[in-house]
């Protein structure tokens, strides 16, 4: 365990190095530390993912079983959407606010590495981690919609305020308004595929643990998805004002902090 930890630090360290050359191109505006700022993201992500897939084979289990795995897995499948969404568009400047989030939970996930007591049954089913990646996956998708809601809200702010765009390299208001909503509805649909993974199994195992009672974890997660919901079908039926569609995403996506610590009780 020691090796995997000497790596943890490593892939961390990539990303401390890459936040920093984001703020300072955010600064300076030069294409070298865009560039910089890249490919230290690039060579974390590489060395997270081996790190990653190693654990996954030593458990025989996907490492997601405690608050400290879910983070460092979140952190991991937010980097992957990163590098996935750069095949399709020019999302360098995202890496100003994606990264905070990284490196974030990553630190997150090394103060709450505790080992797991107990192994449930539903570690070892072929539907824990399709819930997982699913689950997560619609947790990183909705924090990327969160972060261009919020540059939606910051140029909508400069253009009433001061009549002009933010002075940070930012997308467009419209940009950010139709990625915002992109993501939001591709989220929703797998965060909505993971609840009921987990549902169906539940259902499928009634009456094995008769202890067991839903707690703050659950209500988290239908909160988030109720939020959610109504969020992006505002967005699907134009029915509500932009700002409003934004500041319920913004709740929504708040309230999946109490699926990570719901899981301190679960």
């Amino acid at each position: 365990m020691g090796k995997i930890v000497n790596f943890d630090l490593l892939y961390l360290c990539f990303y401390v190095i890459s936040l920093s050359f984001a703020f300072l191109s955010q600064g300076f505006k030069r294409k070298i530390l865009y560039c910089l700022s890249d490919l230290s993201f690039f060579i974390g992500f590489i060395i997270h993912s081996i790190t990653f897939i190693f654990k996954w084979f030593s458990l025989s289990i996907i490492p997601s079983r405690n608050l400290g795995e879910l983070l460092d897995t979140t952190a991991l499948i937010l980097v992957l959407v990163y590098f996935g969404s750069k095949l399709f568009l020019k999302n360098r400047e995202i890496a100003f606010f994606l990264l905070p989030f990284v490196v974030l939970f990553l630190f997150g996930s090394k103060i709450f590495i505790f080992k797991t007591q107990e192994t449930f049954a539903f570690y070892s089913s072929v539907w824990f981690p399709i819930h997982i990646l699913l689950l997560v996956s619609g947790i990183a998708l909705t924090i990327f919609a969160f972060i261009y809601s919020t540059i939606f809200i910051m140029q909508d702010y400069s253009l009433r305020k001061r009549k002009i765009a933010n002075e940070l390299m930012l997308p467009s208001i419209e940009t950010a308004g139709r990625l915002g909503k992109n993501y939001l509805i591709t989220g929703f649909v797998f965060l909505t595929s993971g609840l009921f993974t987990a549902i169906y199994y539940g259902i499928a195992m009634k009456g094995e643990n008769p202890d067991y009672h839903p707690g703050l974890l659950e209500v988290g997660t239908f909160l988030s998805w109720l939020t959610l919901g109504i969020s992006s079908f505002g967005f699907i039926r134009s029915s509500m004002k932009p700002k409003k569609r934004v500041m319920l995403l913004m709740v929504g996506a708040t309230l999946f902090l109490l699926i990570f610590f719901g899981l301190l009780w679960h």
